[in-house]
This record gives C-alpha cells, structure tokens and sequence, in this order.
C-alpha cells in the first residue's frame, strides 16, 4: 500500500511540474517565437516571384 502512494505522489508532482513548465513555455513565446519573422519572410519571397511571374507573362 505504501508503494502506491508513493508512486501516486510522484506522479502527481511531476504532473504539476509539466503543467508549469508548459505554462511557462506558453507564457513566454519560446516555441513560437521566430514564427512571424518566418512566414512574413517566406511571403515577401511569394510575392516577389509573382511579381516576377507577371511581368514575363503579359500579354
């Protein structure tokens, strides 16, 4: 009876240690922080190659 309580609590402890360590994660940006400098770079590059693409195909 003693090992299951004891397992009960480490699980519980190290629950609550994943809860904050993802919450903190969330809280300060860390996994999506280059995120918009990406997609605002990888859209310049789209729309510079439709530029491009427009100006060889008109009529």
């Amino acid at each position: 009876m003693k090992a299951q309580t004891a397992m009960e609590f480490v699980m519980l402890v190290g629950g609550v240690i994943l809860f904050v360590a993802l919450v903190v994660i969330l809280v300060r940006g860390g996994v999506f922080a280059g995120a918009e400098a990406n997609i605002d770079n990888q859209s310049q590059i789209i729309a510079s190659l439709k530029a491009g693409l427009n100006a060889t195909v008109s009529p």
